[in-house]
């Protein structure tokens, strides 16, 4: 149900085995030894007993060439002479580089992007990093890279790229084997940092994408029913925020569950796009699920209580989010039994990454479990058109993320200048007039007098 590793001798497996329950803390990951085999004994019985979600590591005593080319398996070589001998840390620091992998190695196969490394050729200058994950970027968001990088693009309506996120905050766009393009989305610009191009950028078609990739999806899908079938007792009930993890978690509960068996929250922050609350609620009407919506009123922290804007030091707007959560849930607990399915991916930050995929909400005294935590972006938004739900609109316009349209968390360099550009802000005003001085505020705090080619796009906002 969870990460198997696999490790040539006992003592590897008990080290190890340590090292997950100190620092992981994770009791869904299995170890197991390989009895000690060695050459190429080792890389037969190795390929014989990986399963889908399984790293295989090994210590410099294995043949060279000893890589296990099955899907979502991970070889990780270490330079240690033994697994045992490594400090705790360093072993936990392997099975991070393994868990990327089994996100983001991805092979060229077929004339499309195999989001599993085991056929077809490795995408070239690919970087696999333990904070790494991917994204679908659109033909309107692969436009915009062109548009703000000057990089010349050759892409159709309806094609796709993927974009890798790598270490130091680089990302890889890939509409083939070679990137196009490496960029950072600086937040001291309102441009993306250029590392590397090599032009034109490029898309895949979205359909070679979805025939390529069905078998490691569907696998993906398996594992996670398995686990949803196994831990969710009751009802579940699913925070549905209007992105892609939320959606696919909704999705996943609904199949294994069936509707009746399902609740889907959102929380309505005041600031929150209009087009995340719409596309929960066309998701929820579609599966026949029930849909609660809890107000979080972050929008009067700002405008009446003149609180500040949050910051990544003083997300006030969080607690509010989880408050107003946190009051629905109690609802649906208060007359049944429930488990909470979230969204949560092992990407997104260092700290989920510690949370094991199923877990005690300690102040709600409830199970949670996460049946996407190994999943990168790119399987989440596929899965979601396998499935025949077509993408927020804001992904399509060339988000990566989902939130308010008043977060510290947009950059400069770009979320921003996708909403300038559309003139989103714009919309808002005219639905909102009130909260004029407010993005004012937000707008001047953001974009800064030190990023003097935002005027023209913050003046432009305001007219």
């Amino acid at each position: 149900m969870g990460l198997k590793i696999l490790v040539r001798g006992r003592k590897d497996a008990s080290a190890v085995k340590h090292a997950v329950r100190a620092i992981q803390k994770d009791p869904y990951i299995t170890v197991e030894s390989l009895g000690g085999v060695r050459g190429d004994k080792l890389c037969d019985l190795a390929h014989e007993r990986a399963e889908p979600l399984t790293i295989v590591l090994l210590d410099r005593s294995a043949p060279p060439n000893c890589v296990v080319r099955k899907p979502l398996v991970e070889t990780v070589r270490s330079s240690a002479s033994k697994i045992r001998n490594l400090p705790l840390q360093s072993i936990v620091s392997l099975i991070s580089r393994g868990r990327a992998g089994l996100r983001i190695r991805y092979s060229w196969y077929k004339g499309s992007i195999l989001m599993s490394a085991h056929v077809g050729e490795p995408l070239e200058s690919l970087e696999v990093t333990p904070e790494g994950d991917s994204f679908l970027l659109y033909s309107r968001g692969i436009e915009m890279v062109s548009r703000l990088t000057g990089i010349p693009s050759r892409v159709s309506p309806g094609e796709v790229a993927v974009l890798i996120k790598a270490g130091g905050g680089s990302h890889m766009l890939y509409g083939g084997r070679e990137p196009s393009v490496k960029m950072r989305f600086a937040r001291d610009s309102t441009k993306p940092v250029v590392e590397y191009s090599n032009p034109p950028i490029t898309g895949l078609s979205l359909d070679a994408l979805l025939e390529t990739n069905s078998g490691v999806l569907r696998e993906l899908e398996r594992i996670s029913l398995e686990m949803l079938s196994r831990e969710v007792r009751g009802r579940a009930v699913v925070p549905l925020s209007g992105g892609k993890d939320s959606s696919a978690a909704l999705i996943l509960a609904v199949k294994a569950l069936g509707p009746d068996r399902v609740t889907a929250v959102y929380v309505d922050t005041g600031i929150d796009f209009d087009e995340n609350r719409e596309y929960a609620e066309r998701l929820a009407s579609r599966l026949g699920v029930e849909l609660l919506t809890e107000r979080a009123d972050v929008d009067r922290g700002l405008i009446i209580e003149r609180l500040p804007l949050p910051t990544a030091k003083n997300r006030w707007c969080t607690g509010r989010k989880l408050a107003a959560l946190h009051r629905a849930i109690r609802r649906v607990a208060s007359s049944a039994r429930i488990t909470i399915v979230v969204g949560d991916r092992d990407a997104e930050s260092s700290k989920r990454s510690l949370r094991p995929p199923v877990r005690l909400d300690e102040s709600l005294n409830l199970p949670v479990v996460a049946p996407l935590k190994y999943w990168a972006g790119a399987h989440v938004e596929t899965y979601l058109h396998l499935e025949g739900v077509e993408p927020n609109p804001l992904y399509l316009m060339g988000f990566l993320r989902l939130g308010c349209y008043l977060c510290f968390a947009l950059r400069p360099s770009w979320e921003l200048q996708l909403l300038l550009h559309s003139g989103y802000y714009k919309r808002v005003l005219r639905d909102k007039p009130e909260q004029a001085q407010l993005i004012k505020r937000f707008l001047g705090a953001t974009l800064g007098e030190g990023l003097s080619s935002g005027r023209g796009e913050k003046a432009r906002a305001n007219n």
